[in-house]
Protein backbone atom coordinates (compact mmCIF):
# COMPACT_ATOMS: atom_id res chain seq x y z
CA UNK A 1 0.00 0.00 0.00
CA UNK A 2 1.14 3.39 -1.09
CA UNK A 3 0.77 6.28 1.35
CA UNK A 4 -1.75 8.89 -0.21
CA UNK A 5 0.48 11.97 1.21
CA UNK A 6 2.49 11.12 -1.66
CA UNK A 7 0.09 11.49 -4.61
CA UNK A 8 -2.55 14.14 -5.54
CA UNK A 9 -3.01 15.95 -1.99
CA UNK A 10 -4.21 18.91 -2.65
CA UNK A 11 -6.78 20.13 0.23
CA UNK A 12 -6.66 19.94 4.05
CA UNK A 13 -9.15 20.61 6.90
CA UNK A 14 -9.26 20.35 10.94
CA UNK A 15 -11.49 17.77 11.80
CA UNK A 16 -14.04 18.44 13.94
CA UNK A 17 -14.37 15.24 16.21
CA UNK A 18 -17.75 14.12 16.05
CA UNK A 19 -20.00 11.28 17.21
CA UNK A 20 -22.72 11.79 14.76
CA UNK A 21 -20.89 13.21 11.98
CA UNK A 22 -18.75 12.49 9.45
CA UNK A 23 -15.73 15.24 7.69
CA UNK A 24 -16.90 17.71 5.45
CA UNK A 25 -15.58 17.48 1.92
CA UNK A 26 -13.37 20.32 1.03
CA UNK A 27 -14.92 20.12 -2.32
CA UNK A 28 -18.33 21.58 -0.94
CA UNK A 29 -16.62 24.33 0.43
CA UNK A 30 -18.76 27.36 -0.29
CA UNK A 31 -17.42 30.09 2.07
CA UNK A 32 -15.19 30.84 4.67
CA UNK A 33 -15.12 33.82 6.84
CA UNK A 34 -14.83 35.82 10.16
CA UNK A 35 -17.92 36.08 12.15
CA UNK A 36 -18.35 40.01 13.27
CA UNK A 37 -22.24 39.19 15.16
CA UNK A 38 -22.13 40.11 18.68
CA UNK A 39 -24.34 37.45 19.53
CA UNK A 40 -23.55 34.06 19.65
CA UNK A 41 -24.97 31.55 16.94
CA UNK A 42 -25.38 34.46 14.47
CA UNK A 43 -23.12 34.81 11.48
CA UNK A 44 -22.34 38.68 10.21
CA UNK A 45 -19.66 38.91 7.69
CA UNK A 46 -20.38 42.36 5.51
CA UNK A 47 -16.89 40.67 3.60
CA UNK A 48 -18.84 38.31 1.93
CA UNK A 49 -20.79 40.81 -0.14
CA UNK A 50 -18.82 41.12 -3.28
CA UNK A 51 -20.73 44.05 -4.28
CA UNK A 52 -20.72 47.37 -1.95
CA UNK A 53 -22.97 50.59 -3.19
CA UNK A 54 -23.40 53.46 -1.57
CA UNK A 55 -25.77 56.37 -1.26
CA UNK A 56 -28.08 59.06 -0.05
CA UNK A 57 -31.81 58.79 0.23
CA UNK A 58 -33.89 61.88 -1.75
CA UNK A 59 -36.67 61.65 0.16
CA UNK A 60 -38.45 60.48 3.17
CA UNK A 61 -39.99 57.18 2.71
CA UNK A 62 -41.52 56.83 5.75
CA UNK A 63 -42.18 53.58 8.06
CA UNK A 64 -39.75 50.95 6.60
CA UNK A 65 -39.56 52.72 2.62
CA UNK A 66 -36.13 53.47 1.63
CA UNK A 67 -36.29 56.06 -1.66
CA UNK A 68 -33.52 56.65 -3.66
CA UNK A 69 -34.85 58.80 -6.62
CA UNK A 70 -31.93 59.27 -9.12
CA UNK A 71 -33.29 59.98 -12.72
CA UNK A 72 -31.85 58.13 -15.15
CA UNK A 73 -30.23 60.30 -18.17
CA UNK A 74 -27.44 60.92 -20.40
CA UNK A 75 -26.08 58.55 -23.14
CA UNK A 76 -24.72 55.87 -22.47
CA UNK A 77 -27.64 56.64 -19.61
CA UNK A 78 -26.61 56.45 -15.92
CA UNK A 79 -28.81 56.90 -12.87
CA UNK A 80 -30.72 54.45 -10.57
CA UNK A 81 -32.98 52.04 -10.98
CA UNK A 82 -33.35 49.52 -8.11
CA UNK A 83 -35.37 46.86 -10.54
CA UNK A 84 -32.47 46.49 -12.89
CA UNK A 85 -28.19 46.89 -13.22
CA UNK A 86 -27.92 50.12 -13.02
CA UNK A 87 -24.83 52.59 -13.05
CA UNK A 88 -23.95 55.70 -11.50
CA UNK A 89 -21.72 58.78 -13.24
CA UNK A 90 -19.36 60.44 -11.10
CA UNK A 91 -21.92 63.30 -10.61
CA UNK A 92 -24.71 61.18 -9.52
CA UNK A 93 -22.62 58.80 -7.05
CA UNK A 94 -22.67 60.14 -3.76
CA UNK A 95 -18.78 59.06 -3.50
CA UNK A 96 -17.85 61.39 -6.31
CA UNK A 97 -17.10 58.29 -8.07
CA UNK A 98 -18.85 55.82 -10.77
CA UNK A 99 -20.54 53.30 -9.08
CA UNK A 100 -22.59 50.14 -10.11
CA UNK A 101 -25.45 48.21 -8.71
CA UNK A 102 -26.85 44.78 -9.63
CA UNK A 103 -30.84 44.62 -9.68
CA UNK A 104 -31.92 44.35 -5.88
CA UNK A 105 -32.79 41.35 -4.79
CA UNK A 106 -34.86 40.27 -2.11
CA UNK A 107 -31.69 39.66 1.18
CA UNK A 108 -29.47 42.48 0.07
CA UNK A 109 -28.44 43.71 3.40
CA UNK A 110 -29.10 47.60 4.01
CA UNK A 111 -27.31 49.82 6.58
CA UNK A 112 -27.91 53.18 8.10
CA UNK A 113 -23.77 54.18 8.00
CA UNK A 114 -24.65 57.38 10.78
CA UNK A 115 -26.51 54.70 13.06
CA UNK A 116 -25.01 51.33 11.89
CA UNK A 117 -28.31 49.92 11.87
CA UNK A 118 -28.58 47.27 9.49
CA UNK A 119 -31.44 45.75 7.78
CA UNK A 120 -32.64 43.71 4.56
CA UNK A 121 -34.55 44.29 1.52
CA UNK A 122 -38.15 42.83 1.71
CA UNK A 123 -39.70 43.78 -1.16
CA UNK A 124 -38.33 45.93 -4.01
CA UNK A 125 -41.51 48.51 -5.17
CA UNK A 126 -40.15 50.05 -7.97
CA UNK A 127 -37.22 51.83 -9.71
CA UNK A 128 -36.12 54.14 -6.66
CA UNK A 129 -38.57 52.54 -3.87
CA UNK A 130 -37.52 49.26 -1.68
CA UNK A 131 -39.44 48.07 1.38
CA UNK A 132 -36.98 46.88 4.34
CA UNK A 133 -37.57 45.31 7.69
CA UNK A 134 -36.34 47.61 9.25
CA UNK A 135 -36.37 51.44 9.63
CA UNK A 136 -33.43 52.72 7.86
CA UNK A 137 -33.43 55.73 5.61
CA UNK A 138 -37.22 57.21 6.96
CA UNK A 139 -35.76 60.91 6.30
CA UNK A 140 -34.05 62.31 3.66
CA UNK A 141 -30.33 62.95 3.14
CA UNK A 142 -29.77 59.42 4.82
CA UNK A 143 -26.52 58.18 3.88
CA UNK A 144 -26.96 54.51 3.52
CA UNK A 145 -24.51 51.48 2.27
CA UNK A 146 -26.34 48.17 0.10
CA UNK A 147 -24.64 45.36 -0.17
CA UNK A 148 -24.75 42.27 -2.77
CA UNK A 149 -24.28 39.00 -3.82
CA UNK A 150 -23.09 38.00 -0.17
CA UNK A 151 -24.75 34.35 1.13
CA UNK A 152 -28.06 34.56 -0.73
CA UNK A 153 -27.34 36.21 -4.15
CA UNK A 154 -23.75 35.00 -5.13
CA UNK A 155 -23.18 31.74 -2.62
CA UNK A 156 -26.85 30.05 -2.17
CA UNK A 157 -26.11 28.88 1.15
CA UNK A 158 -29.36 27.30 2.14
CA UNK A 159 -31.04 26.07 5.62
CA UNK A 160 -29.09 22.85 6.70
CA UNK A 161 -25.89 23.92 5.26
CA UNK A 162 -22.83 22.56 7.55
CA UNK A 163 -21.24 25.29 9.29
CA UNK A 164 -17.52 24.55 11.07
CA UNK A 165 -16.42 26.41 13.42
CA UNK A 166 -12.52 27.09 13.23
CA UNK A 167 -11.24 28.73 15.90
CA UNK A 168 -13.21 25.91 18.66
CA UNK A 169 -13.70 23.34 16.46
CA UNK A 170 -17.32 22.71 16.70
CA UNK A 171 -19.81 21.85 13.88
CA UNK A 172 -23.81 22.34 13.52
CA UNK A 173 -26.02 23.57 10.59
CA UNK A 174 -27.40 26.76 9.28
CA UNK A 175 -31.03 27.29 10.66
CA UNK A 176 -31.80 30.89 8.99
CA UNK A 177 -30.47 32.73 5.90
CA UNK A 178 -31.02 36.46 7.49
CA UNK A 179 -29.35 38.14 4.37
CA UNK A 180 -26.47 38.69 2.30
CA UNK A 181 -24.58 39.39 4.92
CA UNK A 182 -26.13 37.13 7.56
CA UNK A 183 -27.24 34.29 8.97
CA UNK A 184 -28.11 31.95 11.88
CA UNK A 185 -26.38 28.84 13.20
CA UNK A 186 -27.40 26.01 15.43
CA UNK A 187 -25.73 25.68 18.78
CA UNK A 188 -24.84 28.84 19.54
CA UNK A 189 -21.16 27.68 17.76
CA UNK A 190 -20.13 30.90 16.78
CA UNK A 191 -19.06 34.17 18.55
CA UNK A 192 -17.47 37.56 17.72
CA UNK A 193 -14.28 36.81 16.08
CA UNK A 194 -14.33 33.22 15.23
CA UNK A 195 -13.49 32.08 11.87
CA UNK A 196 -16.15 29.64 10.07
CA UNK A 197 -16.42 27.54 6.83
CA UNK A 198 -19.40 26.49 5.18
CA UNK A 199 -19.70 23.11 3.04
CA UNK A 200 -22.54 22.64 0.87
CA UNK A 201 -23.88 19.02 2.88
CA UNK A 202 -26.44 18.31 5.12
CA UNK A 203 -26.92 16.49 8.56
CA UNK A 204 -28.45 13.25 6.17
CA UNK A 205 -24.70 13.85 3.88
CA UNK A 206 -22.56 14.04 6.71
CA UNK A 207 -24.37 10.37 8.01
CA UNK A 208 -23.63 8.60 4.92
CA UNK A 209 -20.31 6.90 4.41
CA UNK A 210 -18.99 7.06 0.61
CA UNK A 211 -15.34 5.72 0.46
CA UNK A 212 -15.26 8.21 -2.19
CA UNK A 213 -15.01 10.74 0.77
CA UNK A 214 -12.04 8.96 2.48
CA UNK A 215 -8.97 11.20 3.65
CA UNK A 216 -5.86 10.60 4.69
CA UNK A 217 -5.30 11.51 8.68
CA UNK A 218 -2.42 13.30 10.10
CA UNK A 219 -2.56 13.23 13.99
CA UNK A 220 -1.50 16.32 15.33
CA UNK A 221 -2.01 17.23 19.28
CA UNK A 222 -2.71 20.53 21.18
CA UNK A 223 0.24 19.63 23.82
CA UNK A 224 3.72 21.14 23.47
CA UNK A 225 5.98 18.17 22.78
CA UNK A 226 9.28 18.84 24.82
CA UNK A 227 12.68 18.03 23.98
CA UNK A 228 12.92 16.31 27.77
CA UNK A 229 9.25 14.50 27.84
CA UNK A 230 10.93 11.05 28.79
CA UNK A 231 12.22 13.14 31.83
CA UNK A 232 7.99 13.20 32.89
CA UNK A 233 6.76 11.63 36.19
CA UNK A 234 6.51 8.15 35.94
CA UNK A 235 2.60 7.24 35.72
CA UNK A 236 2.03 10.50 33.48
CA UNK A 237 0.53 9.93 30.27
CA UNK A 238 3.29 10.61 27.53
CA UNK A 239 1.23 13.02 25.42
CA UNK A 240 3.35 11.53 22.42
CA UNK A 241 0.83 8.85 21.69
CA UNK A 242 -2.93 9.42 21.70
CA UNK A 243 -6.20 6.68 21.11
CA UNK A 244 -8.02 7.87 17.84
CA UNK A 245 -11.30 6.51 16.97
CA UNK A 246 -12.13 6.33 13.13
CA UNK A 247 -14.44 5.25 11.07
CA UNK A 248 -13.02 4.14 8.00
CA UNK A 249 -13.64 4.70 4.57
CA UNK A 250 -15.10 0.60 4.19
CA UNK A 251 -17.56 1.68 7.18
CA UNK A 252 -15.43 0.35 10.25
CA UNK A 253 -15.01 1.55 13.21
CA UNK A 254 -11.67 1.11 15.10
CA UNK A 255 -9.95 2.59 17.58
CA UNK A 256 -6.04 3.17 17.06
CA UNK A 257 -4.88 2.55 20.78
CA UNK A 258 -1.54 4.33 21.37
CA UNK A 259 -0.63 5.83 18.01
CA UNK A 260 2.22 8.46 17.85
CA UNK A 261 1.51 11.89 17.56
CA UNK A 262 2.56 13.40 14.32
CA UNK A 263 2.14 10.08 12.26
CA UNK A 264 -0.14 9.60 9.43
CA UNK A 265 -3.14 6.92 10.21
CA UNK A 266 -2.80 3.93 7.33
CA UNK A 267 -6.22 3.55 6.18
CA UNK A 268 -8.74 6.71 4.93
CA UNK A 269 -11.32 7.53 7.32
CA UNK A 270 -14.30 9.24 7.45
CA UNK A 271 -15.07 10.08 10.20
CA UNK A 272 -12.78 10.96 13.56
CA UNK A 273 -15.26 10.03 16.77
CA UNK A 274 -14.72 12.27 20.08
CA UNK A 275 -15.77 9.47 21.88
CA UNK A 276 -12.70 6.79 22.24
CA UNK A 277 -10.80 9.90 21.17
CA UNK A 278 -8.27 11.29 23.40
CA UNK A 279 -9.33 15.29 23.64
CA UNK A 280 -6.21 16.57 23.06
CA UNK A 281 -5.76 15.52 19.69
CA UNK A 282 -5.96 17.83 16.72
CA UNK A 283 -6.43 15.84 13.48
CA UNK A 284 -6.07 17.18 10.11
CA UNK A 285 -8.12 15.36 6.98
CA UNK A 286 -6.19 15.63 3.73
CA UNK A 287 -7.79 14.67 0.03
Amino acid sequence: MYSKIQVNTANVIDVVMSDDYNIPNPSQLVVSGTDSAAATGVIIDTAACTNIFTSVTTSAGGGNLLVDAIAISGNPATGLDFTKNSRLSNAQSATGVAQSLFAVQVGNQVEETGTNTTGHVVTVDSASTLTLDNTIGAGAAVDYILRQNGFINRLGVKVGYVVVNTTDFTMNFVTEVTNDAQLSVGGSIMANNDTYEIYAQDDADLKVVDANDGALIYVGTTTNIFQDITASTLGTADPRYLDITVTTAGNQVRTFKNFPVGEYLPVQCVKIWATGTDAAARPLAIF
